[in-house]
């Protein structure tokens, strides 16, 4: 009877896995979730912009902008998120998210879109402009 017992519990937790470790579920095999891009200018001006974030550029704490630089597709888009000293603006949204992002963060960001000097997207001037970080 204790043979029985003993094979019985040997069949149960080699069955599970629970003791040797190397039994694989479907997810643990899954790929990591990949990083999505997009770029959308609307007919209003602004633009919808999701990336990986490659700098988190803090020079508004002295006399320049504070940036993001993302990587979207095969192309680098600078995100302003704090205007450089002496710019002249309306309104300046307070940016603590924006200040935390780090670089390898896959960010989504919605602003005010120029060429001026490259591709930029600018979010502090309006409460509707943001930028997070996507939960992968």
């Amino acid at each position: 009877m204790k043979t029985i017992v003993v094979i019985f519990l040997l069949a149960v937790s080699l069955s599970s896995g629970c003791c040797l470790g190397t039994r694989r579920t479907p997810n643990a095999l899954a790929a990591p979730p990949v990083a999505t891009y997009e770029f959308k200018v609307n007919r209003d001006g602004t633009v919808t912009v999701t990336g990986v974030v490659l700098e988190n550029n803090h020079g508004c704490e002295v006399d320049g902008r504070c940036f993001l630089r993302l990587q979207v597709g095969d192309r680098e888009i600078v995100v302003v998120y704090g205007p450089a000293e002496g710019e002249k603006v309306t309104h300046v949204r307070d940016t603590p998210e924006e200040w935390k992002i780090k670089k390898g963060d896959h960010v989504k960001g919605y602003g005010k879109y120029s060429k001026d000097g490259g591709e930029m997207v600018e979010v502090y001037s309006s409460d509707s402009y943001y930028v997070h970080v996507l939960a992968d």
